[in-house]
C-alpha cells in the first residue's frame, strides 16, 4: 500500500518481481465541505503506540504552550482514553506521566472512541491532522489513511519520512513530512501551521481536498482491477 513498504518488502525477501503499490483511498464524494474557522488545536488519532510517536507531539506542544500566546493550544487525542486496552501500556504511562508532569492537562483532551461523523467534524476544526511516526525495528507506518482522511476535509497533516506516510502526504501541498525524532522541526511546522490566518487557510485546503480527490477508493479500485486484467 506505499512505496516504502514495497522496498522494505523486497529487502527482506529478495522478491521483485510482479510488485504493485496500490495506496489505499479516502471518501471524498459523499462529504459535505464547508470550511471552518480553525481552532488553535491539533489532532492525533489512533491508538497510543510507541511507533506513532505521540511523545514526540506532546513534547513539541509543551514548547509552544510555553509560548504565550499558544498558551490555550489544545491537542484531541481521537479514538483513545486512559483506559485504552489496544494502547502500549507502558508507554501509555510515559506519555500520562508526561501530560501530568508538565501540567499539560487542560491542553489535552482525550475523546475515547467518537462515530465517523464526529471525527471529521474533529479533522475540520483542527489546524492540522499529526501522526509523528517513528520505525521501531520491523514495526513501521506502513501507510498512515489519517493523512487523507483528514486532507478529504480541508485540513493540513504531518507525517514522517522513512515510512508509508511519504505515499499518503504531498509534502509542502496536502501537509508536511518531518524527519523522524525531531521534535525542534516538529515544533517549528505545528508553529508555522498556527500562524495560518483563515483567509490564507481556506486556499491551502483546496489543495488538501484535491490530494484527497486524487487518492480515493474509486482510483484504488480502478488500480486494483487493472492489475488483475492485467494476469489473465
Amino acid at each position: 500500500n506505499s512505496q516504502y513498504t514495497k522496498d522494505k518488502f523486497i529487502k527482506s525477501s529478495g522478491y521483485i518481481k510482479n510488485i504493485e503499490v496500490v495506496p489505499l483511498g479516502v471518501d471524498v464524494n459523499n462529504k459535505e465541505y464547508s470550511y471552518v474557522n480553525k481552532e488553535k488545536s491539533f489532532c492525533f488519532v489512533g491508538h497510543i503506540k510507541k511507533r506513532k510517536g505521540l511523545i514526540n507531539l506532546l513534547r513539541a506542544l509543551n514548547e509552544i504552550i510555553q509560548i504565550g500566546k499558544y498558551s490555550d493550544t489544545k491537542l484531541y487525542l481521537i479514538g483513545s482514553d486512559k483506559s485504552d486496552t489496544h494502547a502500549h501500556q507502558g508507554y501509555l504511562k510515559e506519555c500520562m506521566d508526561y501530560i501530568d508532569t508538565h501540567n499539560m492537562g487542560k491542553n489535552i483532551i482525550f475523546t475515547g472512541k467518537v462515530s465517523e461523523k464526529e471525527l471529521y467534524e474533529y479533522y475540520k476544526k483542527c489546524k492540522a491532522n499529526v501522526l509523528p511516526s517513528i520505525n521501531i525495528n520491523n514495526n513501521f507506518e506502513g501507510f498512515g489513511l489519517i493523512h487523507l482522511e483528514a486532507n478529504s476535509v480541508g485540513t493540513l497533516t504531518i507525517g514522517s519520512n522513512d515510512c508509508g506516510n511519504e505515499t499518503a502526504i504531498n509534502n509542502k501541498k496536502s501537509g508536511y513530512l518531518l524527519e523522524q525524532n525531531n521534535v525542534d522541526e516538529l515544533k517549528d511546522t505545528l508553529i508555522k501551521i498556527l500562524k495560518i490566518s483563515d483567509e490564507n487557510y481556506k486556499k491551502i485546503s483546496t489543495d488538501c481536498i484535491r490530494h484527497a480527490k486524487n487518492n480515493t477508493w474509486g482510483k484504488y479500485a480502478e488500480k486494483l482491477n487493472n492489475i488483475y486484467k492485467n494476469l489473465r
